[in-house]
């Protein structure tokens, strides 16, 4: 089985958890690709691609695995002098944008 990913999540998450699963499953022989394309399935010897963002939408077939959630962060200095209140999350489940005061 050939997985192609993103160079970042091949070497920060999926290389460390594949160990631990081929330890695990010593008969099955797994390839990790880290590359920045996307493959062409079926053209190039992949069987499998783990995305980000749209670009799943450029394959017939996919499942979403989750989502991202982006939130500040900032040091205790810059908030005691810009406070912020919380957020208004407007019953749309997520905080309205953020705007300085």
């Amino acid at each position: 089985m050939t997985i192609s990913c993103l160079p970042s999540l091949a070497s920060k998450w999926i290389g460390p958890q594949l160990l631990d699963w081929q330890i695990d499953h010593p008969g099955a022989t797994v390839r990790l690709v880290g590359a920045e394309t996307e493959p062409r399935l079926g053209a190039e010897q992949v069987d499998f691609r783990i995305s980000y963002g749209t670009k799943y939408r450029d394959f017939e077939h996919y499942t979403e695995l989750f989502t991202d959630w982006v939130v500040p962060a900032c040091s205790p200095m810059l908030l005691a002098k810009h406070p912020v209140g919380k957020p208004d999350l407007n019953g749309s489940g997520r905080p309205a944008p953020f705007v300085p005061r």
